[in-house]
């Protein structure tokens, strides 16, 4: 499942090596599937029936080919394709096939230069130091290129090629290189042509070819022998490229058992530390309880406090108020009291002006009283003596004002007013 490989492709490649169907896969069986999952992942078509080659010796038949026809009459000769290990050396078998394999160095399109810079990126990357870098730890190399992610992502698509979800060193250099041709305005493949496939990575049918030198002389049992030899040799690389994979997955195994092997170390130590800090924290708490069981006490002392304050306050609220109610009567009294001075000073000023009305007319009579009493003692003197002469004609003329009934009046009822006015003052006065 871990391959992404479609459910029916499995299960045809689990049909093809279960060979005894037994539901279960030997180690023989198991190897057999495993190199037709990576057969799958490189774009080659499953077989319907499983290749003599990869059964085991013990399960293959013998397969009988015809010979081309001579004058000697027809025979039929039994070949059974050797064992897969040990493989016979290809270069022995050129002068007994008549095939002249040689190899083309196909030129990779990775620059010397830009793969020492990719280099340099490839080693600041790998962390873990095991040959490999994932899409984590090239992240940020990838992100500062300023592609979409998109792009990016098919560019680790094309690079991935055994979808491991890693890179090599080839791998890396040749998604920089694409990278940095997008950049240039050229868009990466959909996918990679021969000349992009990182050296390491190509099979040996693009590196090996055939020289159609062959002599006019063909043995149909010697081309089936160096084409079961042929396709030998292709599994044996092929299984080489699946035991280096297999490594290299041992290596990041290792790497990644070593990566959690420290992060329990850390998570261990922090775990005790944690448990330290628990300790530390409990005995934290329980300070924090008796503090807060001292506050709370502090706090029923404060409000029972604060309860009796409230009390003498509302009590001293009900006082207020009914000194303000004392004082809102006080100031009526003082108003009516205001009024009535103003009335008492009104009248006072009346019975002053009155007052001096009254002497004025007490001089007035006085004068009256001793003109009269000049008259009386010339008129006296002038009886006495008999002469009439004596009393001159001012004295005759003099005509004394009599005040009328009505002044008397008034004069006495301004003296009950008075002392109406003094008897009310002086109740004012003991309130």
């Amino acid at each position: 499942m871990d391959s992404k490989l479609p459910l029916d492709t499995l299960g045809k490649i689990w049909d093809l090596a279960d060979m005894d169907k037994d539901g279960m896969l030997d180690r023989h069986e198991f190897v057999v599937a495993i190199h037709l999952v990576y057969k799958a992942l490189e774009k080659y078509a499953i077989p319907s029936v499983l290749p003599p080659e990869l059964m085991p010796p013990g399960k293959r038949k013998d397969s009988t080919v015809p010979i081309s026809k001579s004058s000697a009459p027809m025979s039929v000769i039994t070949t059974v394709p050797p064992p897969i290990p040990p493989l016979p050396n290809v270069s022995s078998m050129k002068n007994m096939t008549g095939l002249d394999t040689t190899k083309i160095n196909m030129q990779w399109v990775i620059s010397s230069e830009d793969q020492i810079a990719a280099d340099k990126l490839f080693l600041q990357a790998d962390l873990d130091m095991d040959g490999y870098v994932s899409g984590i730890e090239i992240k940020d190399v990838f992100l500062q290129s300023g592609l979409p992610q998109t792009v990016l992502a098919h560019i680790w698509s094309l690079c991935d090629t055994c979808q491991s979800g890693k890179l090599n060193k080839e791998q890396f250099a040749l998604a920089m290189w694409l990278i940095k041709q997008k950049l240039r305005g050229i868009e990466p493949p959909a996918t990679l042509s021969p000349d992009m496939v990182p050296p390491s990575m190509r099979k040996p049918s693009e590196s090996i070819v055939e020289n159609n030198n062959i002599s006019g002389y063909s043995n149909p049992e010697l081309d089936m022998i160096s084409k079961d030899i042929a396709e030998l040799v292709k599994e044996r690389q092929s299984m080489e490229q699946d035991i280096a994979q297999k490594e290299a997955d041992i290596k990041i195994k290792n790497g990644e058992i070593k990566s959690l092997q420290s992060e329990l170390d850390t998570l261990a130590a922090t775990l005790k530390q944690l448990e330290n800090q628990k300790g530390e924290a409990q005995k934290r708490l329980n300070d924090l309880k008796a503090q807060v069981d001292k506050l709370r006490q502090q706090a029923e002392e404060q409000e029972s406090v604060l309860r009796t304050q409230e009390e003498e306050l509302n009590f001293k609220r009900q006082e207020l108020e009914g000194l303000r109610q004392e004082e809102q009567q006080l100031e009526q009294q003082q108003n009516k009291s205001r009024d009535q001075l103003n009335e008492l000073t009104k009248n006072l000023q009346d019975t002053q002006l009155q007052i001096c009305q009254a002497k004025a007319k007490i001089t007035h009579l006085q004068e009256q009283q001793r003109q009269m009493s000049d008259a009386i003692a010339l008129y006296d003197s002038a009886l006495a003596a008999g002469d009439a002469t004596l009393v001159p004609d001012t004295s005759l003329q003099f005509n004394p004002e009599i005040e009328s009934l009505e002044y008397e009046k008034t004069n006495e009822e301004d003296k009950i007013q008075n002392k109406k006015n003094v008897s009310f003052s002086k109740t004012n006065e003991k309130h």
